[in-house]
């Protein structure tokens, strides 16, 4: 009776043990093709929607694995990273007391993880390149661990700045209910341009569309905050 009690016991200790480091691996599958187009003339704007010639924008996995210690999330794309000022990559993973992301653009990036409750941060530069289609980023895990939501983005741009007469630029969010801009089915409109290599018309999905934002104000946000975090650090 005795060696069966111990026994119990051990086992019990072993999963008690156990327990406190558990570990969870997640990831959110997007499907190929559904990247968005969008368009500029003079001041009107067009859509095309479901382009699927964008394969290094067109996101197909935003996976994370999570402990009560580290957070690493990765993001991967049907065709290849690239290395370039027009193109832009970021993930998102939100508790509920802390926000982690990460910017790679031009063969660089910039992450943080910020708790504001407890004025806690993470600026991580280990960025993995995994193989020629996968980004990840290792956090440590400043928080609660609790998942709010988990998403990317992946944005293509021809032209960069405000002064341009023809402006546009791909993207693919990851679900797509993360899509920021607002298409108008129906629209009279339907012969817009697709905007691909070849310049073709596409006359089958384009819409008009209110202005969205492609997402460079946001990433002025997250570098001057990084920064001010950097110089913080310094100081202290």
């Amino acid at each position: 009776m005795k060696i069966r009690n111990r026994t119990i016991l051990v086992i019990g200790f072993f999963l008690l043990l156990c327990s406190c480091f558990t570990a969870s691996a997640e990831r959110i599958n997007d499907k190929t093709g559904d990247v968005y187009h969008r368009s500029q003339s003079g001041a009107a704007w067009l859509w095309n929607t479901n382009i699927s010639d964008r394969r290094d924008i067109d996101i197909t996995e935003i996976a994370y694995s999570l402990d009560e210690a580290k957070l690493k999330l990765k993001l991967t794309v049907a065709g290849t990273i690239q290395d370039s000022a027009y193109y832009w990559y970021n993930a998102y993973f939100n508790t509920s007391d802390t926000v982690y992301t990460w910017w790679w653009s031009n063969g660089s990036g910039v992450s943080m993880a910020y708790n504001q409750a407890q004025q806690k941060y993470d600026i991580p530069q280990n960025f993995s390149l995994i193989g020629n289609n996968s980004i990840s980023v290792e956090f440590n895990v400043l928080g609660n661990i609790s998942i709010v939501e988990v998403w990317g983005q992946a944005h293509q741009y021809t032209t960069i700045g405000p002064s341009q007469q023809i402006n546009e630029w791909w993207g693919d969010w990851a679900p797509n209910s993360k899509f920021t801009g607002e298409i108008i089915d129906n629209d009279s409109n339907t012969n817009a341009t697709n905007g691909g290599t070849n310049g073709t018309t596409d006359g089958g999905n384009g819409n008009t569309s209110k202005p969205s934002t492609p997402g460079f104000e946001m990433l002025a946000v997250i570098i001057a905050v990084a920064v001010a975090l950097i110089l913080l650090r310094k100081h202290r």
